[in-house]
């Protein structure tokens, strides 16, 4: 593992946070510094910070309150899409699959 096992238990809510933002999708943030903390680091990119001690790393409890909040985003932009078709990667949908996927 490239990063402590908090990041893997975080990221894939910080997926979906990022995505639906870049989408369009939701309009604010739920925590931006857990959106950033749990951002990047999966991939062996050199432009990966793993240096320790760029990073506060939140406790469990945090990190299980932001992917509760990011489930609720999740669950309520699905009850609220108008469509749950995937017409193309434009479609909300194809960002709830793109999280799902990941």
């Amino acid at each position: 593992m490239r990063h402590p096992l908090i990041f893997y238990y975080g990221h894939t809510a910080a997926v979906y946070v990022n995505k639906f933002l870049d989408h369009g999708i939701i309009k604010n943030r739920i925590n931006a510094k857990l959106e950033k903390t749990f951002a990047v680091g999966v991939d062996e990119m050199d432009w990966d910070d793993l240096n320790a001690s760029h990073y506060d790393w939140p406790t469990l409890a945090e990190a299980k309150q932001f992917r509760a909040q990011a489930k609720e985003m999740v669950l309520a932009a699905i009850d609220n899409s108008n469509t749950h078709k995937i017409e193309s990667w434009h479609s909300d949908m194809w960002v709830v699959l793109l999280g799902i996927e990941h």
